[in-house]
């Protein structure tokens, strides 16, 4: 996006029939200014511009279509959806658009501005990439995808043309222009479909047999129909799935097929299925007519996994993108002997002979050992696997047993809120050299924890499902129901609720089945944790809120050796904050925090996080001054732990957001710069660092210099993590237009704050209560007086009375009469 088509002048040559002179150097396109041209793509011209408002270069993308063609308004449409369904995403392998709109009947998309190249253009650089660099790039493809996917999104075209490679390194996945809601319907893609083609038993040949021949057309066409009719199919032919060939309905693991060819193609040097009409194509495709693989240097397990991916039938390939990348990911894999467990919930709960008959091939010393008979479980496979034999992996090697000591100091260091991501990493792989199954177990579920606390839950996830496997194998039911519980909270976290309540499920039966295990009903009191933090992020409260009473009843009545009520206290205090019972949560956090103190002492990171959220219950019930006390207090002890910066940027906004809004803005002062300085240290360009500097912005709105570029920052942060159309944005947005005000630019001021207002939800809480401030105010300066008086006064009955923007609203309605 970063390539100029015309590498001579900085202007593109308006002679070339292949650059619509449709804007020029000066022009605007919405808000924006044009620069140059940048190329011409399938379906628009790609310009490179300045934002003024947000004083950004972007990058344009402006419909390239005849007016009055057949196809004209439905490519305006699908390029619209293209921002549509880019703006909802969020992920560091998929580009940021941040705009969508029409200039003199166009549709463009503003998006982030990337230097540097296409994958077509960076595969046949000079020296060519090496296959490690290959394999790397194409993972960062797929987690890009598998977010889009994630999302209820298929991008339909994926092909090296649609990816940029940036200058930096980043691999960025563009040009949704054909994708679609998932589960939508296909009415709006697909006109009159072609009658479905007969499919004629040729029976299955060699996978490794030479294109030498092409089959004849009508062994799979019967009956041929034009599949280039207008709206009939879209995609690149050479990289479409079968099912899109034939315009059937498309769904993510048409993705992974065309995903496959392009990485086939990358690495072996040609497509797998050749080149020719697409007649050919879909006959070779049904017949399994796959070039054979002449790369000796890409690993087996590479090809097999692309294999698959490129199967025919989609029930045939992988269940999903991540399964796909788990297998061709190197990290997860050394030698080629070692096993690849499958990491599907059927595979966790369902370990076959076949399993265990591998295990032995590779080495692996083991013993086998039949369970006693298991108790009754509402899971058939689950009943089933109870019956397999399960496996023992006593650790009597010398290095088993240092590794289990090194795992345990981590695992201390990392309950004490350190970070120890590359240590974690470093043990991971010395126990995936060991060969250990319970061992290697243990250091992926330690490594999940700490990809966790640094915002990484996908990578997280994809680790405990190989733990729960390993354990699965071992046949240690206590250590495979807490990994699936782990999962089930890493999924959810994700916002695939039904997903993660079935892996709940299947926690809560191995766990009865684990009975007689000594921690056995410290997993089910998880579970129930775990099922009640879904129904809090699925907005079921008072739900979520029953069930966690009734287990906080039960383990004061009944006794709580596994420590499990301060956690089921904790999640009690923040439903009851979300339901406004602020007595009732402040009760539940107070005895959770003398239970952790009694049993882990004043500094611990348990005791830490109480103190943090009873914090934050009492700020909510507006006791300001014992708020402040817990947050200091929290950060004392998160100091003292050597905490990460992205917790302590948080505790230091509270408090200093805390004394801003109490008018002292002297002592707020220190610690919101040092919040803002601790998350650019710790967590660079995300919402903790967003958060920071709008705490920032709204304690310096009136005096400081840098108010509109803080404000202007955390807008930025929120559109590329949260999407265009996000309730959050309404807070910086109104930030922002509050320090225009100070520079005497009410007009621009305002354009923010109808935008914010459009965003703000209806709550009665601090958020609309600054877009309330910023709209009267901005009102108010542009001299329609009578407009201001509702949000002024809806301001004032929100504000706390002591910070200074309820000062200056005051002041504006004192002036108003």
């Amino acid at each position: 996006m970063g390539t100029k088509v015309d590498h001579e002048t900085d202007e593109p040559d308006d002679e070339s029939p292949s650059l619509p002179d449709w804007f020029k150097r000066g022009q605007t396109i919405g808000r924006y200014l044009v620069r140059e041209c940048l190329g011409v793509g399938g379906m628009g011209v790609i310009y490179s511009a300045w934002d003024p408002q947000l004083d950004r270069k972007l990058a344009i993308k402006v419909v390239r279509l005849r007016e009055g063609h057949p196809g004209s308004e439905r490519g305006r449409i699908r390029l619209q959806r293209e921002g549509q369904a880019l703006a909802r995403l969020r992920h560091p392998n998929v580009i940021a658009v941040h705009d969508v709109g029409t200039e003199d009947g166009r549709v463009f998309v503003a998006m982030e501005y990337v230097e540097g190249q296409t994958l077509q253009r960076w595969l046949t650089r000079s020296p060519k990439p090496t296959v490690p660099a290959l394999i790397t790039v194409f993972l960062q493809i797929g987690r890009g995808l598998a977010a889009a996917h994630r999302a209820g999104l298929v991008h339909r075209d994926v092909k090296p043309e649609n990816v940029m490679i940036g200058d930096d390194g980043r691999v960025l996945v563009l040009d949704f222009g054909i994708a679609r809601e998932e589960f939508g319907s296909e009415s709006d893609v697909i006109e009159d479909l072609a009658a479905p083609a007969r499919e004629t038993s040729l029976g299955d040949d060699d996978d490794d047999a030479d294109d030498q021949t092409d089959p004849p057309a009508d062994a799979f066409v019967a009956t041929p129909r034009p599949l280039t009719r207008s709206g009939a199919v879209v995609g690149t032919p050479a990289y479409m799935s079968p099912e899109q060939h034939r315009g059937r309905p498309v769904d993510q693991r048409g993705d992974q097929f065309s995903f496959c060819v392009a990485m086939w193609e990358a690495l072996g040097g040609e497509k797998p299925f050749g080149e020719g009409t697409r007649e050919k194509l879909l006959a070779r495709m049904r017949l399994g007519q796959i070039k054979r693989f002449t790369n000796r240097k890409v690993p087996r397990r590479v090809v097999v996994a692309l294999r698959r991916g490129l199967a025919w039938n989609p029930g045939d390939r992988y269940p999903s993108m991540e399964v796909l990348l788990e297998a061709l990911n190197p990290r997860r894999h050394g030698a080629e002997t070692r096993l690849w467990f499958g990491l599907g919930i059927g595979a966790v709960i369902g370990m076959s002979v076949g399993i265990m008959t591998a295990l032995s091939s590779i080495g692996l010393r083991s013993r086998a050992v039949v369970e006693p008979p298991a108790s009754s479980c509402s899971d058939e496979r689950a009943d089933a696997a109870a019956a397999e034999p399960a496996l023992v992996f006593p650790a009597t090697s010398q290095r088993a047993a240092e590794l289990t000591r090194e795992l345990d100091r981590l695992a201390g260091e990392l309950d004490q809120g350190h970070e120890q991501l590359e240590r974690s990493r470093q043990l991971t792989a010395a126990a995936r050299e060991l060969g250990h199954p319970p061992v290697l177990s243990r250091a992926l579920q330690l490594q999940a924890s700490a990809l966790e606390r640094d915002g990484e839950a996908f990578e997280a996830e994809v680790l405990l499902r190989e733990a729960a496997t390993l354990a699965a194998v071992a046949g240690d039911l206590s250590s495979q129901a807490e990994l699936m519980i782990a999962t089930a909270e890493m999924i959810s976290v994700q916002g695939r609720h039904a997903e993660a309540r079935s892996w709940l499920e299947l926690a809560d039966g191995t766990a009865t089945r684990a009975a007689a295990g000594p921690g056995a009903r410290g997993q089910r009191v998880r579970v129930a944790i775990a099922v009640a933090r879904i129904d809090r992020r699925e907005g079921q409260l008072a739900r979520a809120r029953a069930s966690l009473e009734t287990a906080s009843e039960r383990l004061e009545r009944d006794g709580d050796p596994h420590m499990q009520l301060p956690s089921v206290l904790l999640e009690l205090g923040a439903v009851c904050v979300e339901l406004r019972a602020f007595p009732r949560a402040v009760l539940a956090l107070r005895r959770a925090l003398q239970v952790s103190e009694q049993a882990y002492g004043p500094a611990h990171l348990q005791v830490a996080e109480t103190r943090h959220a009873l914090g934050r219950a009492l700020e909510a019930s507006g006791e300001l001054d014992a708020a402040l006390g817990e947050y200091e207090r929290a950060l004392s002890v998160y100091e003292q732990l050597e905490s990460g910066g992205r917790t302590t940027a948080v505790v230091r906004s509270q408090i200093g957001a805390l004394l801003a809004a109490r008018g002292d803005c002297d002592r707020a002062w220190a610690p919101l710069v040092r919040a803002v300085e601790d998350a650019r240290t710790a967590a660079p360009a995300s919402l903790t660092l967003a958060s920071a500097l709008e705490a920032l912005a709204l304690a310096c709105v009136i005096t400081h210099p840098d108010a509109l570029a803080l404000a202007l920052e955390a807008v930025e942060i929120r559109e590329r993590l949260q999407g265009l159309a996000h309730p959050d944005l309404a807070t910086p947005l109104a930030l922002g237009a509050l320090a225009l005000l100070e520079t005497d630019d009410p007009v621009t001021a305002l354009a923010l704050i109808e935008r914010a207002s459009q965003l703000s939800d209806t709550r009665d809480d601090a958020p609309s209560a600054v877009v309330s401030a910023a709209r009267g105010l901005t009102l108010v300066a542009l001299g329609r007086a009578d407009e201001a008086r509702e949000p002024l006064d809806h301001a004032h009955a929100q504000l706390n009375p002591a910070s200074e923007l309820a000062t200056r609203v005051d002041r504006a309605r004192a002036t108003r009469g």
